[in-house]
């Protein structure tokens, strides 16, 4: 699921210029939803469907202009669909796209329905977060 949402945040944050890039998270039992939401150029309607497609991007000036293999949104693809989820896209040419990803939740216990913790489990320093007064969500101009 990270590889997901970093993919999907690293394009949107590499392709709006101007504007904003927002990440909701949800949960729609029995599945977990989360969108990444960009004020970007938007992708032609003709070429949405085909951008899960390995090797495949909005344009050949798209891979001029901003690099990249176009093998994010494939993986992304690979990754929900061996998880048993989706994901979609759905977009505006100059006004942004809207990439929604579903994955079923399963409640983890033991046989009596209880949560199973694993011990031998330890979360790696980077993974702890401290709020950070100076910091501030922003807007690009």
């Amino acid at each position: 699921m990270r590889q997901i949402v970093y993919n999907l945040v690293s394009n949107a944050v590499k392709f709006t210029d101007r504007g904003e890039v927002t990440v909701d998270v949800s949960v729609a039992d029995p599945h977990l939803v989360f969108k990444v939401t960009d004020t970007g150029p938007g992708i032609a309607a003709d070429r949405v469907g085909a951008l899960f497609q390995k090797f495949v991007q909005e344009d050949t000036s798209t891979t001029r202009r901003f690099g990249g293999t176009g093998l994010g949104l494939a993986i992304c693809r690979e990754l929900a669909t061996l998880m048993g989820g989706d994901i979609k896209a759905a977009s505006v040419e100059g006004q942004g796209s809207v990439f929604t990803v579903r994955l079923p939740l399963t409640r983890l216990g033991d046989a009596d329905g209880q949560v199973v913790r694993d011990e031998a489990f330890e979360a790696p320093p980077y993974a702890t977060a401290r709020p950070c007064a100076s910091w501030r969500p922003r807007t690009i101009p």
